[in-house]
């Protein structure tokens, strides 16, 4: 029996992936390397003698402090910070936070549940169109209802905040 194959991580498709947290490397890298070994998840990169831009999707954030490959802590020029991406206030809606955006992302892209403290369930909707309610027509009790008297349509917009009411459907 062969091996099952390795499986490599795709690269994204977006130019510029958002992640949760921002990893930031100041002047006082002197490029030892050293975030590049302790990281399991790639956030570090270096290209020769040259480290390159962490890549915050990948950082699973406070989360990591638990761990002793916690880059934050370990390099020892002090040249890494780490915080909340300021580019999600960009990205807040009342029903989709930032969180459940970025969460969907992820889980397009790789297939799975997300890596880092991302709220991947129903966000603020309190479930949203995880609960489908069908009306059927009120008819008889022994009688069900022909298919074309079932409306699957979808009424969107009904907050009256002046976006217009969409109708979905049939």
């Amino acid at each position: 029996m062969q091996p099952s194959p390795e499986i490599k991580r795709a690269p994204s498709r977006y130019r510029n992936p958002i992640g949760k947290y921002k990893v930031q490397r100041d002047n006082g890298c002197t490029h030892c390397g050293l975030c590049v070994e302790l990281c399991p998840r790639g956030v570090h990169q270096r290209m020769g003698k040259k480290m390159l831009s962490p890549r915050d999707e990948w950082c699973i954030g406070p989360s990591c402090q638990k761990n002793e490959y916690y880059c934050i802590r370990r390099c020892p020029q002090g040249a890494l910070r780490m915080a909340v991406n300021p580019n999600l206030q960009a990205l807040r809606d009342h029903r989709w936070p930032a969180d459940l955006l970025l969460s969907n992302w992820q889980q397009a892209e790789t297939g799975g549940v997300p890596f880092s403290d991302l709220e991947y369930r129903i966000g603020r909707s309190g479930g949203g169109f995880d609960r489908l309610r069908l009306r059927f027509p009120r008819t008889d009790p022994g009688d069900l209802p022909a298919e074309e008297e079932i409306s699957t349509a979808l009424h969107l917009n009904r907050r009256e905040d002046g976006r217009p009411r969409v109708r979905i459907g049939v």
